[in-house]
């Protein structure tokens, strides 16, 4: 009723969207973990990396997800594109382990984080996820083929 809609207290206004400004390529990275189906190789996760400015995509292929693995993975991207101003994750465990934070620390890179059950706040990299997957999909026959397709996918993506 009229009355009812006048007397209930307004609904909070959202906070808005707020612009990370970006100027260079690999200022700021953001990463996720991606599970999959087992490959071939013994591998079921993909630890995925894109740059902000250039949207540039990494996909890793890792046989579990610990934080060492993750370590390992980083550094070798690190040392071959170079070593990003701020690496911006979601707030899973391994993300959030000492041994990531003493890499970063050792980097002088700095770490941001979404908020929690929030994903949309890394919508770059959940994008690229969902895109990854789809393409999987579309050009994969068999599950366990996706590792050796993993090239392919990301000339894909990136030329896209």
């Amino acid at each position: 009723c009229d009355k009812c809609q006048q007397s209930k207290p307004p609904a909070p206004t959202p906070a808005p969207l707020q612009p990370f400004p970006i100027g260079r390529p690999w200022e700021r990275v953001s990463i996720d973990i991606l599970e999959i189906p087992m490959s071939r190789h013994g591998n079921k996760y993909l630890l995925v990396l894109q740059d902000s400015f250039t949207k540039w995509l990494e996909a890793l292929p890792m046989k579990d997800q610990t934080a060492t693995t993750v370590a390992r993975k980083l550094t070798a991207v690190f040392f071959r594109f170079g070593i990003p101003e701020t690496l911006h994750s979601d707030q899973g465990a391994t993300f959030e382990s000492e041994t990531l934070r003493l890499l970063l620390n050792n980097l002088g890179i700095k770490k941001t984080r979404t908020t929690p059950y929030h994903p949309q706040s890394d919508g770059l990299v959940e994008r690229a996820n969902r895109t990854l997957l789809q393409l999987f999909r579309t050009y994969m026959v068999k599950d366990a083929d996706w590792e050796d397709h993993l090239p392919l996918m990301l000339y894909v993506y990136r030329t896209a």
